[in-house]
C-alpha cells in the first residue's frame, strides 16, 4: 500500500519530462553518429568481408535469444515456486481442518441424483475393505 502513491507520482514525472528525454536521447544519438569514432568504425566495416558480419550478427542473435530463453525459464521457475509457497499452508490448513469432512462437503458440488446415492452409501463401508490388513499365514 505504502509502494503505490509513490509508483504513481515515478509514472507521472516519468510522463511529464517524457519529451525532454526524448529530445536529449536524439541529441546524444546525433552527436554519436556524427563523432569521428563511429566514421572509423563505418569505414572499416565497409571493408570487412559480408560473411564475416553475417557471421557476428548470426552470433550476436543467437545469443540474445539463449539470454532471454533462460532469463524467461528461471522467472517461470521463481513464479512457480512462489504459487507453490503461498498456496500450500492455506490448502494445509484447510485440509488439516475441514479433512473428515471433505467427502461430503465434494457431495454438495455433485448433480442431486449423483449426491444422493452418495450420500445415502456407507463411504466408510466401502473404503474398509480397502485398509483392512490380511492376517498374517
Amino acid at each position: 500500500m505504502i509502494l503505490i502513491p509513490i509508483i504513481r507520482e515515478q509514472a507521472t514525472s516519468l510522463i511529464q519530462n517524457w519529451p525532454g528525454y526524448w529530445t536529449r536521447l536524439v541529441e546524444q544519438f546525433d552527436s554519436l553518429l556524427s563523432s569521428t569514432i563511429f566514421s572509423q568504425l563505418q569505414g572499416k566495416l565497409d571493408d570487412m568481408d559480408p560473411r564475416i558480419i553475417k557471421s557476428i550478427t548470426e552470433q550476436t542473435n543467437g545469443f540474445i535469444d539463449s539470454a532471454f530463453s533462460g532469463i524467461g525459464s528461471v522467472l517461470g521457475t521463481v513464479t512457480n515456486v512462489v504459487i507453490a509457497l503461498l498456496t500450500m499452508p492455506v490448502l494445509l490448513f484447510f485440509l488439516l481442518k475441514d479433512g473428515r469432512d471433505l467427502p461430503y462437503h465434494t457431495m454438495k458440488l455433485l448433480p442431486i441424483k449423483t449426491s444422493d446415492f452418495i450420500y445415502f452409501t456407507d463411504i466408510h463401508a466401502v473404503r474398509s475393505p480397502l485398509y483392512r490388513r490380511s492376517s498374517p499365514c
